[in-house]
């Protein structure tokens, strides 16, 4: 069984507002559970899918966007000091 969390701790963990936690709910990023009508849980496993989804995303991002200059393109490093 998976481990469900508060969403103030969802917003810790994220470093993000409530607000935002609530609105990656909405928009099915996050799977929640509804305890209440003013009580939710978050589960565990989708907040790890969701960081796992961002940082590969970042991942291919910066590689795709960061690939060292070759051939002509490449210029001598500057010393700034």
């Amino acid at each position: 069984m998976t481990e469900l969390l508060r969403v103030k701790k969802v917003s810790d963990i994220l470093d993000c507002s409530r607000k935002f936690v609530y609105q990656l709910v909405s928009e099915g990023k996050l799977s929640a559970l509804r305890m209440s009508p003013r009580n939710m849980r978050i589960l565990k496993d989708s907040l790890d899918n969701y960081i796992n989804e961002k940082k590969s995303r970042f991942n291919q991002e910066n590689e795709n966007n960061h690939t060292p200059p070759s051939g002509a393109d490449a210029r001598p490093c500057r010393r700034l000091l």
